[in-house]
């Protein structure tokens, strides 16, 4: 039986960008005892499921005062094998129904504690029950490789139901600080959070506390929602999760009120607070701001997709919105097909410009199999937008370079994203190489060895520097895996050559 070495390379933090071609590298050193050929690096052309990206599947869950009822069906559908699709988006409604995947959409409906639906009260807090119902539903992921965008809402069954908030405002916050809290123990298992609460299906809209106000003569822009947005980042500062709001102009009242950046709002047709211009912002690493991007429930609908830009500006709201989205996950629900086609041709620009990572494989139905039927470079859109969605990295050139013998190997890896997001920005894998002995009779040493190096972050290049000392006299294949420290949520690099069983990808072959 073949024996395993790897090497495991840990843990500096990096970002990345993307580019169009790969390319083979092959290294020969004959002056020494090293001879290191690298794989043909080229796109397997597939499907892949990686962490934090792609289709979702949703998942619709009620608290009560007692809890979750239940809750160990909502569970089963967690920790159940995912079955994603494998082909064509499906014509009937019916090939959808069991279709599930690693990424799932958490609806966590709370209206059971809004006087407007309960009809008693206003309930002050949640309950220790649903507060603890709710960690076993976010702990029951671990260990699946699946991961969740969550999202509060009194909407019942995120049903599109208006007017169903408390009367109190003071208790959507009370109940806003709970859930940050409850949230801070989760960044591993969280993709993202929708900041919901208000709203039909806790979109953020059509409420009364959808407001501007005037106080001391001075506009107050989303004067309520921004309230709430800064109680979920006051709770979120002791962790790195990306926190999603429904539209940029929510972001702009934040700044306005928070960030002391005074944009000079005024009210619009409509009654809406907007800057009268676009404002120029630049979020920071490791600030609140730098967590906030958008998820869109009404993507393409229209020229302003239904409402989540201002009506003829969406281009420069997505040029705002691209130093938030180039970092932090971007999706939500398609509702139409703007921009799609232009006369004969069909363009992608709209999945591109905002860095599309997610998107519900429910709905729209009609627009997604209509995908089928259009034709980009070379296959369906459909098939196209599956395998861009999120982000889709190539190992393009690898070295090895032991000019100073083997004892200090200096490990040179190119990437490329084709991806149409990066990955998010509360995620850094560990970097492992595995040399797999090769031959009729492959020796090979069992112990591992450590050495440190960049963590992958989505960079472009990583250096490595190795000692392969203890790597007996053979041939060996090396193989690259990304994954979390404990080797779970793996990232699939887009790469011919994956192996299943050590979830990592062929880079090449070495002899000592």
């Amino acid at each position: 039986m073949k024996k395993i070495l790897f090497v495991l390379i840990s843990s500096l933090f990096f970002f990345g960008c993307t580019a169009d071609t790969f390319m083979k590298s092959e290294v020969r050193n004959d002056s020494l005892p090293f001879l290191f050929n690298a794989a043909e690096f080229k796109d397997c052309n597939e499907v892949i499921l990686n962490p934090d990206m792609g289709f979702y599947s949703v998942i619709k869950i009620p608290l009560t005062e007692n809890g979750i009822i239940d809750k160990s069906k909502y569970i089963e559908q967690i920790k159940h094998a995912s079955n994603p699709l494998k082909g064509d988006y499906p014509k009937e409604d019916k090939d959808l129904w069991d279709l599930s995947y690693n990424l799932i959409h958490l609806e966590f409906d709370i209206s059971a504690y809004s006087i407007a639906i309960n009809g008693n009260a206003d309930i002050k807090f949640l309950s220790e029950n649903s507060l603890h119902d709710v960690q076993e539903i976010l702990s029951s992921f671990r260990g699946t490789n699946k991961t969740a965008i969550a999202r509060f809402a009194y909407d019942p069954d995120f049903a599109g139901n208006m007017n169903s908030e408390p009367d109190n405002f003071q208790i959507i916050l009370n109940h806003v600080k709970q859930i940050a809290t409850l949230y801070c123990d989760y960044a591993d298992i969280l993709t993202a959070i929708e900041c919901g609460m208000i709203g039909p299906w806790g979109e953020m809209h059509s409420s009364k506390y959808s407001v501007t106000i005037t106080e001391d003569g001075k506009l107050k822009p989303d004067y309520y929602i921004v309230k709430i947005m800064h109680e979920y980042l006051e709770g979120l500062k002791s962790v790195q999760i990306p926190f999603l709001v429904r539209q940029p102009k929510f972001i702009y009242a934040y700044l306005n009120t928070y960030q002391q950046v005074d944009y000079n709002f005024s009210l619009d047709n409509n009654n809406e607070a907007y800057p009268n211009a676009v404002p120029f912002y630049i979020p920071q690493p490791e600030t609140d701001e730098y967590k906030i991007g958008l998820y869109n429930d009404g993507y393409l609908g229209s020229k302003d997709d239904s409402g989540t830009y201002k009506a003829g500006n969406r281009q420069g709201e997505i040029d705002f919105m691209s130093a938030f989205t180039n970092h932090t996950p971007y999706g939500g629900e398609l509702i139409g097909n703007y921009g799609i086609e232009n006369g004969k041709n069909v363009s992608i620009i709209n999945f591109s410009n905002v860095h599309l990572s997610f998107l519900n494989i429910g709905w729209n139905r009609n627009f997604l199999y209509d995908f089928n039927s259009l034709e980009y470079a070379g296959e369906s859109l459909f098939k196209y937008l599956y395998k861009h969605m999120g982000y889709r990295y190539l190992v393009t050139e690898a070295t090895f370079d032991c000019q100073a013998g083997i004892s200090n190997v200096k490990v040179n890896l190119t990437f490329v994203n084709k991806g149409f997001a990066n990955l998010p920005f509360h995620r850094s894998k560990k970097v492992w190489l595995f040399f797999i002995p090769t031959g009729e009779n492959p020796s090979g040493n069992e112990e591992s060895f450590k050495t440190s190096c960049e963590s992958f972050k989505g960079q472009t290049s990583l250096n490595i520097q190795i000692n392969l000392s203890a790597l007996k006299k053979g041939s060996y294949d090396v193989y690259l895996k990304l994954s979390e420290s404990d080797g779970n949520y793996p990232l699939q690099l887009a790469n011919t050559g994956w192996n299943d069983k050590l979830k990592a990808t062929k880079i090449g072959s070495c002899t000592i």
